[in-house]
């Protein structure tokens, strides 16, 4: 609901399974962000002072708020002024010039009425420029639709320009400063990226540049099969007819830097999935081909991060024939290939190895196992454990590891002998025997 500038009365009726009522009254104010400028800037020692300045409205401004920015984007601090004193509607914001140094400026201003102001982003004169560096593009799906987001520190202070481009024409999208060396596009909705190939940057600070990124996205519609491919045509997800629950626009990203996994390397780029925060109601299919060098490798799969436990394992189908994994997931991730040759650890027993105990004092049966990637299979049927030879009907505890078996009875005095055996995911095997002794 969008309501015009001015004061609107509002009336909240509510009334309850018996019918009894009641109301309750207010006011809501309505103005647009003002505008602001900042007038002049005065130097005094180590003090700099700021005329910020409504640009066109009459009403007073009450307070304002400051921020420092680093030449690479960076928010740094909030900044508490020295001094801020009324001057002819607007605001004298006095700041200490050694924290300013090198800085760049947000001021966020609020007026008598309460109306907030649009960002005013300053910036010093003679700002350090690198230029090796390239503007970094987000891309975000919100309720609203899809936006762009171009950040440019250490590229200066112009304000870029982004146009969508599709083998017919160049689609021009406006953006909007944020921050001092921030800009996003309004909501898009997802039909504008139909058949979107390239997204192009262009930025002058002096030379006129224009950056090219490779954008290839899919708009997905629930009822339908979706198929994207990454750019290096290497990773794609397909989804189902139910794997969402609305039209969405999504694509696959590569990622420079990731985390590396416990052991090994990785066998393939890493690919994030996108928009990664998209609720999904079922699941999705992906698949990563390798070259002939991964080919010859045994137990790789396919593994996804996961901020709590790090890279799990996806089960995945090896096509050899076509160099492809395949497999499901139900959240949009971040994939890849890795190998996994590395046996589980059993890293510690009850009784122990070589222990000697009393008969009254073996109550249970334990191992504690682990595995690093692939993780253990919590099937009864993938693991063992043996007493003198004798299979057990253990217990095992997923959340902790461990396995266990309830003695009915005292153990006999005399020298005992318990095996564990368990399996990972990736299906590499480990034994321990361990000797102990009841008196």
């Amino acid at each position: 609901m969008k309501l015009p500038p001015g004061y609107h009365k509002l009336i909240i009726k509510v009334t309850d399974a018996n019918g009894n009522t009641t109301t309750g009254n207010g006011w809501i104010f309505t103005h647009p962000p003002i505008d602001l400028i900042v007038q002049d800037i005065t130097q005094n020692g180590n003090e700099t002072t700021f005329n910020v300045q409504s640009k066109s409205i009459s009403i007073p401004l009450k307070n304002i708020t400051c921020y420092s920015f680093s030449p690479s984007g960076f928010a740094d601090n909030k900044i508490n002024p020295l001094r801020v004193e009324k001057s002819t509607g607007g605001l004298l914001v006095t700041l200490n010039s050694r924290i300013i140094q090198n800085r760049s400026l947000q001021f966020i201003a609020k007026n008598k009425m309460g109306a907030f102001s649009n960002p005013l982003n300053w910036h010093p004169e003679n700002i350090v420029m690198d230029y090796n560096t390239k503007p970094d593009i987000k891309i975000n799906k919100t309720a609203a639709g899809v936006v762009v987001q171009i950040e440019t520190g250490n590229m200066g202070t112009a304000q870029p320009s982004l146009h969508l481009y599709t083998p017919q024409n160049l689609v021009a999208v406006a953006l909007q400063q944020i921050q001092p060396y921030a800009f996003i596009s309004a909501p898009l909705d997802v039909q504008i990226f139909n058949y979107v190939t390239k997204l192009y940057v262009s930025i002058n600070n002096g030379t006129d540049y224009t950056y090219k990124y490779a954008f290839t996205p899919a708009i997905a519609t629930p009822g339908e099969q979706t198929v994207v491919v990454s750019e290096d045509k290497m990773c794609s997800l397909r989804s189902v007819k139910s794997t969402f629950y609305g039209q969405s626009l999504i694509w696959i990203d590569a990622v420079e830097n990731s985390t590396p996994p416990p052991h090994g390397g990785f066998l393939s780029n890493v690919y994030q999935l996108q928009p990664f925060d998209i609720a999904l109601q079922d699941t999705i299919r992906i698949g990563i081909r390798y070259d002939e060098n991964v080919s010859k490798l045994e137990k790789t799969s396919l593994y996804y991060y996961d901020q709590d436990d790090g890279w799990t394992f996806i089960p995945s189908k090896n096509s050899k024939k076509r160099q492809v994994l395949t497999g499901s997931i139900e959240s949009f991730e971040a994939v890849c290939i890795l190998q996994d040759n590395i046996p589980p650890k059993i890293e510690s027993t009850f009784p122990a190895d070589g222990g000697v105990y009393y008969f009254q004092d073996i109550k249970k049966l334990k191992a504690k196992v682990d595995d690093l990637l692939s993780g253990i299979i919590a099937d009864e049927s993938e693991m063992s454990m043996t007493l003198d030879g004798k299979r057990l009907l253990y217990a095992y505890q997923p959340v902790s590891q461990t396995i266990s078996y309830d003695l009915t009875g005292h153990l006999s005095v005399g020298n005992h002998t318990m095996s564990v055996n368990v399996r990972d995911r990736s299906g590499n095997e480990t034994t321990k025997t361990v000797n102990f002794h009841i008196k």
